[in-house]
């Protein structure tokens, strides 16, 4: 079975073609929570063209056919089932405020779930909260490691994570590095 991947609130075209017989035909889509279900429906709406627009509403996986029938009426061909599954909204786990001494080791995380699992990531950092640049060192990953080798009294990091279906979340903590006592 043909498989195809969408975002919500897509529309995905579907399509199997007959290659012979005579060109008059009658197209009945259905649809299935699975590939080898004795329980096709209907699908909701405009089902009866060689054509098919699933609307992408909700996450899942839903299975697609469509019976043809040709001109005289009694000859019918099942073709199908087409696998579309539909990822789910893009989610990142907040950022944990941290106040740590100079010199320690802190990561920063960006647990992402959604899409087809595939996010890039991009960290800036921000002595005022407002004005930003592109962090320090490796800021393109799902974890950055600020430097905390100089005692300030804050720094914010954001990290915007954009996944397959081109949706964006930013989430942002505040590091604050003392220095260690003379």
């Amino acid at each position: 079975a043909a498989h195809a991947g969408n975002c919500l609130g897509e529309t995905h075209t579907l399509s199997l073609p007959v290659t012979s017989g005579s060109s008059d035909y009658s197209y009945e889509w259905e649809m299935a929570e699975s590939a080898t279900s004795e329980e096709w429906e209907e699908v909701p709406e405009n089902g009866n063209t060689a054509t098919y627009a699933a609307s992408i509403a909700d996450p899942g996986t839903t299975y697609y056919r469509v019976i043809i029938t040709d001109n005289c009426g009694n000859h019918q061909l099942t073709k199908g089932p087409v696998q579309v599954t539909v990822w789910e909204e893009l989610d990142v786990e907040d950022l944990t405020d941290q106040t740590v001494c100079k010199d320690d080791e802190v990561t920063l995380t960006a647990t992402s779930t959604g899409g087809n699992g595939q996010y890039t990531y991009a960290w800036k950092q921000s002595a005022n909260g407002t004005d930003w640049s592109d962090a320090t060192g490796t800021n393109n990953e799902a974890s950055y490691t600020p430097s905390t080798a100089t005692a300030s009294s804050a720094t914010t990091y954001k990290v915007v994570v954009t996944d397959n279906c081109n949706n964006s979340i930013e989430k942002s903590a505040t590091i604050t590095v003392y220095s260690l006592p003379v």
